[in-house]
């Protein structure tokens, strides 16, 4: 042992030690947290209502089109909500010389940013992304005029920036 220490690279050794050192207690230090939204359960919810508002919103819009009358929406989501969280990034570069050689060490950590509320540390939220529109089938009275399922089509397709071939309009039965 006395001979590891004794050589010329006893700097370096000792700098691979509190490199280690670091990196095993930094979590402890920085106060490292994991996210803990379950993304399942709440995030199943909120699409569901996110979609039932969609379906609300353009319900209330192609009733008032000329010729559409009384309709039934359906929106399809590509995906869920998506959060994207605070992160706080710390990098480290420890460089150490003898009279051989240079080395360097590189560590670079990130870690979500939290906020104490009622007890419980929760992630900090700088966006939320909603789900994509998949798909619609609009059911209406007026399905039988082409000019009016043209009308509800290009609405739609401007609404949620979808093709064509994802939209469905048929004829409600009376």
């Amino acid at each position: 042992m006395r001979k590891v220490f004794r050589g010329k690279n006893t700097k370096f050794i000792i700098i691979l030690i509190i490199i280690g050192l670091f990196i095993i207690f930094l979590p402890d230090l920085v106060g490292e947290t994991r996210d803990k939204t379950d993304f399942s359960a709440s995030n199943e919810g909120d699409n569901l209502e996110y979609a039932k508002t969609l379906e609300q919103r353009v319900k209330a819009i192609v009733e008032r089109l000329d010729g559409a009358g009384e309709c039934e929406v359906m929106i399809t989501l590509e995906n869920g909500t998506e959060r994207v969280y605070a992160v706080e990034s710390r990098e480290n570069k420890t460089e150490s010389s003898d009279s051989e050689r240079i080395s360097s060490a590189y560590d670079s950590q990130k870690s979500i940013l939290t906020v104490s509320s009622g007890g419980n540390q929760e992630p900090i939220v700088v966006r939320k992304n909603e789900p994509r529109v998949r798909g619609v089938v609009i059911a209406c009275e007026g399905a039988d005029n082409n000019n009016t399922v043209l009308t509800i089509t290009e609405a739609v397709r401007t609404l949620f920036s979808i093709p064509s071939s994802s939209i469905c309009v048929i004829k409600l039965s009376s």
